[in-house]
């Protein structure tokens, strides 16, 4: 399979290229290399993790503002349903989800959603990798242009400027979506690590979640909540990383081992 452009390291992981040894020139297999050494993995997942204290306008303000160009064209639907995985799917880019419950996500019925992910697919938004089958989670692979813009690590200046520039159109979308965050989680997203393979993010109707992992997830939440308080404009964002040890006993939890190097069709 076609590797991935040097260029694209940066719209992947970000400040990768920041690390001694990588340039724009670096191949995808010397950079795997480099990046397994220690202080390399301890240094990139702080700054991974990092990602996940920013405000939800901001968030909201930046998918509107940037995958838009992705997006332009495709229904109402496929935008709440592709900001939705994006917001699910964490530091990962994976997202695993039955048909069933991502209606019940946005609301909409089991063939419009399929009709979504056909859409999102020819958009080239998201990559099926593997397709459930009897109402088993199906394993995507979001576009990392859409998901950077669903984790956004801005500084104070640039979330004003962003939430300044919000057109009012957006902002009353955003206000709905508010509306909606508020109520009383049906889903959540569990974080996966299968021992070798790649992680990703299980979406579950909290009904199919035993009582004690819905319990870990909620204090998790709730330690996440309280990080997120603080200021982070002077130093490198923390993030509380007791929600990605949580794990659930689950017949579908090593099912997946999607391809690393998935390619979307606009990087060719």
């Amino acid at each position: 399979m076609k590797q991935p452009k040097p260029t694209l390291i940066s719209t992947i992981c970000h400040d990768i290229d920041d690390y001694p040894g990588i340039t724009d020139l670096t191949s995808w297999g010397d950079v795997k290399k480099i990046m397994t050494k220690s202080e390399n993995a301890q240094k990139f997942e702080q700054h991974w993790n990092g990602r996940m204290y920013n405000d939800l306008k901001i968030t909201f303000a930046r998918f509107m503002k940037n995958a838009d160009a992705i997006l332009r064209g495709t229904s109402a639907n496929a935008y709440r349903a592709i900001f939705v995985l994006g917001l699910y799917a964490m530091q990962s880019n994976y997202v695993a989800v039955s048909t069933e419950d991502l209606a019940g996500i946005i609301e909409s019925s089991k063939p419009t959603v399929i009709k979504v992910i056909a859409e999102l697919q020819a958009r080239g938004a998201i990559i099926e990798l593997v397709k459930g089958v009897k109402g088993k989670p199906s394993l995507y692979y979001i576009n990392p242009m859409i998901c950077t813009c669903c984790k956004v690590s801005l500084d104070s200046t640039m979330e004003r400027k962003f939430i300044d520039t919000l057109k009012e159109k957006n902002n009353k979308a955003y206000k709905q979506l508010e509306e909606d965050l508020k109520t009383e989680l049906e889903y959540i997203g569990i974080p996966q690590k299968p021992k070798g393979q790649i992680p990703y993010v299980l979406i579950r109707h909290v009904d199919d979640i035993d009582k004690d992992t819905l319990n870990k997830y909620k204090r998790a939440s709730a330690a996440n909540t309280d990080s997120t308080t603080e200021s982070h404009s002077d130093s490198a964002p923390q993030f509380n990383n007791t929600q990605f040890k949580l794990n659930i006993q689950d017949s579908n939890s090593n099912l997946f081992t999607p391809e690393e190097e998935a390619q979307f069709n606009r990087w060719e």
